[in-house]
């Protein structure tokens, strides 16, 4: 657990690893919110957190508005997370957030990675 809240959230860190035992990925995940917070207080840490990552990275490289609380259950049933922001760092880093429902919790992900992630795009 992260003793310093970002965007008013406490959060988690998640480590993750590619096959050769090397960090591939740091994940920030905030605590789980009630549903009833996601158009709120959710919204308004996600953009806290689009405000501090544009002043620190510029601004991103590929971003949506923030997901309709449905998208969940429909174009993107069967996701946890829905990314709305993307950053590079160099040809071989990204920062990735946006919004994500769990067990009937709604959170907030902020994830780094070790390759450049680009999101496709809708036709």
């Amino acid at each position: 657990k992260c003793k310093t809240k970002l965007a008013g959230l406490t959060y988690h860190l998640y480590f993750g690893w590619n096959e050769s035992g090397g960090l591939k990925e740091v994940t920030l995940r905030s605590n789980g919110l009630n549903m009833t917070e996601y158009r709120n207080s959710l919204r308004t840490a996600w953009a806290e957190a689009e405000t501090l990552f544009s002043k620190v990275y510029n601004m991103p490289a590929q971003k949506t508005g923030f997901p309709h609380q449905g998208a969940f259950q429909g174009e993107f049933k069967g996701h946890q997370i829905l990314i709305s922001h993307v950053w590079h760092r160099g040809e071989k880093q990204s920062i990735l957030i946006g919004p994500g429902i769990d067990k009937g919790k709604c959170f907030l992900a902020i994830r780094f990675v070790n390759e450049r992630i680009v999101l496709p795009s809708k036709p």
